[in-house]
């Protein structure tokens, strides 16, 4: 999915990947006790995404890798949710995402596997009012409990934050305020607290960030303009004003043709899954999105394979081979 789809999801991955914005906001955010366990200075970031494809609308996730204080390697897990309304279902979606991670990262030398410390990032406009306790998600009986798995997140819920309190250095509660602030009807009103932020954190970032930033405000709300956003600069960064600009002017052109590509694949792609259901009956939705999502190239290679195809199952064996070929690079967690 990408940032013209998403741009939630393209600005919290671009934001929290920044190691010192990650650093201070589990700092502050993190429970004290779990917090004192990382040696935050060995924390990396990952490529690795974990998100059901169909839930990608409403989630994104980060895993970081870090050393305990003892030595041992451990994961943090942090799920972005943007839904306007809590999802008691997190949590059993946070036990498949660990799974997922259990089997993808190395062992260590005794075969145990290193701990996970899930945190869900909620950004949306109502308080987050559900159990994070994955147990209660279970029929209660007492004789089975114990066979139960028993877990619990630990929850950042901005739309509970007051502004005034964010905690951290000025780019994270950057970052931080201009998630709560996105979904704001008072958005525009908070511009220029954003302004300030942006002021107080020149010396930590480039000004790729800033820009980013910008980028974001105006991809989800039609009111904040070009002259809007110059006003924001030329508070924030007045030196800076028409590099910053020019460079937003440079990047909308190249995504207006990025989207005029884009369309254009999509095109293809749904006149291509026509003619494969005309030729070998209709697909479920799960078939349909899997052949959604695939690149240029890959489209192209399925227009070619698809003279050879002879039932329903040889589209699916084509995906499954596209999505897990033979020879793979290796994993970042590796």
């Amino acid at each position: 999915m990408n940032e013209l789809q998403n741009p939630h999801d393209h600005f919290f991955r671009y934001a929290f990947s920044q190691l010192e914005v990650a650093r201070s906001f589990l700092t502050h955010y993190a429970p004290a006790a779990v917090v004192a366990q990382f040696d935050l200075a060995t924390l990396e970031v990952t490529a690795e995404t974990f998100v059901d494809d169909e839930l990608r609308s409403h989630h994104t996730d980060l895993l970081y890798r870090v050393r305990l204080k003892t030595g041992e390697a451990a994961y943090i897990y942090i799920l972005l949710e943007h839904k306007s309304y809590a999802d008691e279902q997190v949590a059993f979606q946070l036990l498949r995402y660990g799974v997922r991670i259990w089997e993808r990262v190395p062992r260590a030398t005794d075969s145990k596997m290193p701990p996970i410390f899930p945190l869900v990032f909620h950004h949306g406009p109502m308080p987050w009012r559900v159990s994070q306790q994955f147990a209660d998600l279970v029929t209660e009986n007492e004789m089975l409990a114990e066979y139960t798995p028993h877990f619990k997140y630990h929850l950042c819920d901005l739309s509970a934050q007051s502004a005034a309190k964010l905690k951290g250095i000025a780019l994270a509660r950057l970052a931080l305020f201009v998630m709560q602030s996105i979904f704001a009807p008072d958005l525009l009103t908070r511009l220029d607290e954003i302004a300030s932020l942006m002021r107080q954190a020149q010396n930590q970032t480039a000004l790729e960030f800033f820009i980013v930033v910008l980028r974001y405000l105006a991809a989800v709300n039609d009111k904040i303009t070009d002259e809007v956003l110059r006003r924001v600069v030329r508070r924030s960064l007045p030196a800076q004003e028409e590099k910053v600009m020019a460079t937003l002017a440079s990047q909308w052109v190249q995504k207006g043709v990025e989207q005029g590509a884009q369309q254009i694949l999509q095109q293809w792609t749904e006149q291509l899954l026509r003619n494969l259901e005309r030729k070998l009956g209709a697909f479920s939705e799960k078939t349909k999105h899997r052949v959604r999502v695939l690149t240029a190239g890959q489209v192209e290679q399925l227009m070619d394979a698809a003279w050879d195809f002879k039932k329903k199952s040889d589209l699916t064996k084509w995906l499954d081979d596209c999505e897990h070929p033979t020879e793979t690079e290796p994993s970042i967690l590796n």
